[in-house]
């Protein structure tokens, strides 16, 4: 036929031609659209007292986990001094050196037998796990007790050795395993409910109902507020740590309502880690690989509101 031309220029298609000589309606067309969407705001519903006790307790963990660190490097490290000044005094100079290297070698050892036997997937800083984890991959086996046993002992070794490394990155990831396995354990029963899937001559079948879409966001937040709060307590730095995270996050991960829960959390943390630091005697710069600038004032107790 000579009208089922295009319907750009005005006439029918040879298909609505055929429609129409058959007396039927002419064809729908339908434009069909997905409703999920990755860029959708996400909730975790948790009740209000619950979250800011969980945002206390990943400040207080993180700052006894840096404390840890800290001081159980300062004893090694002040054994290992001792024990160069006593060979030192009582022989040749060569033999402290032979001594102490291979104090340093055992230490090293030490920190690299736990990674491989122990938890291969905690070599390395974390930082690329902890970034593919708070933007939605899955991460399996950084977030055990095991991984952040051997970190916190494999980070004390190997600084006790003197090699060139500080503990600023493990300390982040420490800090976001912390958040993590605290909010895991408090907010599970929180996105669970038995309900009754049929009722039977004998009773009801009970099933357990997990929303785990809420409990992985919540987890995300968690981790993203505990490595807030380490890296705020390893440069004294709230704010700091604040942006840092806000740098690794996405915006669906982050929801508005954190922000103040994140920068609470890492003011707690910052005070509550040089409070416990200074009564121990020690710096909260100790054993960090950066250079520590020089500032004519620091701030003190009495510059706080």
């Amino acid at each position: 036929p000579t009208d089922a031309v295009s319907p750009i220029a005005g006439k029918r298609t040879w298909k609505q031609w055929q429609h129409a000589e058959a007396g039927l309606p002419p064809p729908l067309r339908a434009r069909v659209s997905s409703s999920i969407s990755i860029t959708r705001h996400q909730e975790h519903r948790l009740p209000a007292h619950m979250f800011w006790g969980v945002i206390l307790l990943i400040a207080s963990a993180v700052a006894l986990a840096n404390l840890f660190i800290v001081l159980a490097t300062w004893l090694l490290v002040g054994q290992k001094i001792e024990l160069i000044q006593m060979l030192t005094d009582a022989s040749h100079p060569s033999v402290a050196i032979g001594t102490i290297a291979l104090v340093n070698i055992g230490f090293a050892s030490l920190a690299a037998v736990l990674v491989v036997f122990f938890s291969p997937t905690a070599a390395g800083g974390g930082l690329p796990e902890m970034k593919g984890f708070l933007n939605g991959s899955h991460v399996k086996g950084v977030f055990t007790m095991r991984g952040l046993t051997v970190r916190l002992f494999g980070l004390i070794f190997a600084v006790s050795a003197g090699l060139p490394i500080g503990r600023e990155g493990p300390s982040i990831t420490v800090g976001c395993i912390i958040g993590f396995g605290i909010m895991r354990l408090l907010a599970s029963p929180q996105v669970k409910r038995v309900v009754d899937m049929a009722v039977t001559s004998e009773g009801s079948l009970p099933a357990l109902l997990v929303d785990e879409e809420r409990l992985v966001f919540a987890k995300r937040i968690g981790c993203a507020v505990g490595g807030a709060a380490g890296i705020a307590t390893i440069f004294n730095a709230p704010i700091g740590g604040l942006l840092y995270m806000l740098e690794e996050v996405t915006v669906t991960s982050w929801p508005p309502e954190t922000t103040l829960k994140a920068i609470c959390c890492t003011a707690i943390a910052c005070l509550g880690n040089r409070a416990m630091l200074e009564l121990c005697g020690r710096n909260v710069t100790d054993f960090l690989i950066y250079a520590d600038g020089q500032h004519k004032h620091m701030w003190n107790w009495q510059d706080m509101p």
